[in-house]
């Protein structure tokens, strides 16, 4: 299973490179993987689980920056064959 995430997360990044789509979708997705994931390990541990804290912040916070206009037209304004928009 981490292999696998590990896969992803590498796909995203080489998506993320080149302004892909699928590399936004991919990101969304696994960001929320990564808060699920964060949420059920604190409530699932017996005591509040300090050490899921920072990487449920780090993951709403790649959440908030894939959702936002400068990212979303980075990724989704593209056209095929094309490369990455360009102010002007």
């Amino acid at each position: 299973m981490i292999v696998m995430l590990a896969f992803l997360y590498l796909a995203a990044g080489i998506g993320f490179f080149s302004g892909r789509q699928w590399a936004w979708t991919l990101g969304i997705t696994l960001a929320l993987v990564g808060v699920a994931s964060s949420i059920l390990q604190t409530i699932t541990s017996a005591q509040y689980d300090f050490l899921a804290t920072p990487g449920l912040i780090v993951t709403l916070l790649i959440l908030v920056y894939l959702t936002t206009p400068l990212a979303s037209n980075f990724f989704l304004k593209r056209r095929a064959g094309q490369g990455p928009i360009t102010g002007g």
